[in-house]
């Protein structure tokens, strides 16, 4: 049943809080998934009930274009935002995916590449990655150049991956970067080609 858990919190991550899609084209699905559930007389009925709703919302699955449309739209700031939950919780399943692990890193911690009081656009998801919370003191404020030999430091493959690819890091690569993320979560995540 965990695969149908895991299809379900990607459903609605992509459904509800990215996309921001309808909750009434959901409610008629849930509840016939509930009366057929409770009608289960075994573990086989439960598994068919489960099968039977994964097919109904996979037709409800936001298409990539959509998601990415929405996903590149995602920021982070120290200051409160509405923004902020959906984007910790996208990069933490980045991260997770890089790791191969399914429990959030808890050393881990948002670092904005290019400070983020350097300008608004570097709040964006495509300025953002996850690094182990006494690294990202370390690195502070620094300019990137600087931030390289701090992000050496790191074990999370997910750093080393993007060191490997962008030796320089400019405000120019940031959108580019986030299309990037949305499509590596769509089909990494989510498992659905594009």
């Amino acid at each position: 049943f965990k695969e149908y858990l895991r299809f379900i919190e990607n459903f609605h991550f992509a459904y509800n809080a990215i996309t921001v899609s309808p909750t009434n084209k959901i409610e008629k699905i849930y509840s016939s998934f509930a009366i057929e559930i409770r009608k289960s007389k075994d573990k086989q009925d439960a598994k068919k009930s489960f099968e039977h709703l994964k097919n109904q919302l996979s037709s409800l699955f936001p298409s990539f274009e959509t998601f990415k449309t929405e996903f590149v739209k995602l920021t982070y700031s120290k200051k409160d935002s509405a923004s902020n939950v959906k984007t910790k919780y996208a990069l933490n399943k980045i991260n997770c995916a890089f790791e191969k692990n399914e429990l959030f890193s808890d050393s881990g911690s948002i670092e904005h590449i290019l400070s983020e009081s350097d300008s608004e656009e570097n709040l964006n998801i495509g300025n953002l990655i996850i690094l182990e919370k006494e690294l990202n003191e370390e690195a502070g404020t620094m300019k990137y150049k600087d931030k390289i030999n701090v992000y050496q430091k790191s074990k999370y493959d997910w750093v080393k991956s993007f060191l490997a690819k962008y030796p320089n890091w400019e405000n120019n690569k940031i959108e580019n970067r986030a299309a990037q993320l949305a499509e590596l979560y769509y089909t990494k995540i989510f498992g659905i080609s594009v």
